[in-house]
This record gives C-alpha cells, structure tokens and sequence, in this order.
C-alpha cells in the first residue's frame, strides 16, 4: 500500500520488539517535532508497503524549492523487525529496523522510525500482497467511509500496520516455499528470522500494559 504521511524520524531503539522499545522513541520525536522553530515543518513523505519491504521518499508538495533535502530509502522486508500503531500518538506508525552493524559489538544495532499519518485515502495495495482472512477483516473494519476525518487520520495508522503484517506474512510463505524446493543435504544453514507485528489497538495495549503492571 501507499500512504503519504509525515516523517517524524528516527532514533535508537533498545529491542527487537515490543512497544516498550518504540514508546520513548516515539516520545524523543514528537517532542523534537513540537520544538522545531516557526514555519519549519516536517518532511512529506510517500511510504510505500509491499512483499519486499518498505520503501519511503520525499514529496515535493508546495513551489518552495528545496523546502526539504530529497530522501529516498529503502528497508528490506529482513530488516524490519517489529511495527505498530503508537498507544499514546494514535496516529503515528512506528517500526524497529535492524542495522548492518548488528554483528559489530558495542554498537546498537536497533532504530526505530516512526510516522504521523496526514492522509486520509488509501491509495493502493501494492506487490500482490495476499493478506490472511483475519487482516482483510481487520482493514475492512478501519476503512469505513462513514467514519470522521480524526478516525480516519488515526486508521490509516492501522492500516500501515495490517499492511506490513501482510508482508511479513508473505515473506514467510516465500521462505518456506524456498526451503521445501530445496534438497535438505543441500540447503544451506540459515538464520531464523525474527519479526513481530503489533495488531492490537492502542486501547487494547494500554489495557494489557496495566494488566501486566
């Protein structure tokens, strides 16, 4: 899928997974979003979900030139390893990205980027993203035409979120096609991967972190 959305940023993460590792980052990038001096905003940003992973570049959307430095950067579907839609900041979608330098010792190999929702149109589903029945219930339920913009801002949150749960549900499926074409003498060792996809709802999470505590 296709979203334009507002890059809040990135910063260092402490987990693989789990909301308790993209809650205070999130915090650290709202706050430096609030600060930013007068009339300077946030960068545009098209995010583009599909089975290969998430890629996201700059929009040019006034006739300001260079209002923003062009960025275009691309996260494999294997580095990617935990996304959510924020409990706190309803509208802001998270993921934690795992860094090259994860086999170097000392340095953190986690960041985490995050992304406040300002559109209010899914575009498109993209890369033949086949999702199970469970999510296409859950995005028939966040794409109500009868909901208010507000819902609508907060929801396409979740649909980024359902979205890249898809994904990862496709990259699983490529692996295990993969490995069963493969003669097991002859299949080379690989390293399981790891992802999480967060589908509760903010209300759901904040619930279960009071239950837990």
């Amino acid at each position: 899928m296709k979203e334009r959305v507002k890059y809040l940023g990135q910063s260092d993460a402490r987990g693989l997974w789990g909301i308790k590792h993209t809650r205070r980052p999130v915090d650290l990038m709202v706050a430096a979003a609030k600060a930013l001096p007068p009339g300077q905003i946030l960068p545009i940003v098209k995010l583009v979900i599909s089975v290969d992973g998430v890629h996201l570049e700059t929009v040019s959307h006034s006739s300001k030139k260079d209002e923003f430095e062009h960025m275009s950067v691309f996260f494999n579907i294997e580095s990617i390893s935990y996304g959510v839609q924020d409990l706190v900041y309803t509208r802001v979608f998270s993921m934690i990205i795992v860094k090259d330098n994860a086999d170097v010792k000392g340095l953190n190999p986690f960041e985490c980027h995050a992304f406040v929702c300002e559109s209010s149109h899914l575009l498109c589903l993209e890369g033949h993203v086949k999702p199970s029945l469970n999510l296409c219930q859950r995005l028939s339920a966040v794409c109500d035409p009868h909901r208010t913009k507000m819902d609508d801002l907060r929801n396409a949150a979740r649909r980024l979120t359902y979205s890249l749960a898809a994904a990862f549900q496709d990259y699983s499926r490529r692996v295990k096609e993969l490995q069963a074409e493969q003669d097991p003498d002859e299949r080379p060792p690989r390293e399981k991967k790891r992802f999480a996809i967060d589908l509760r709802s903010p209300e759901e999470i904040e619930a279960d972190l009071e239950t837990e505590a």
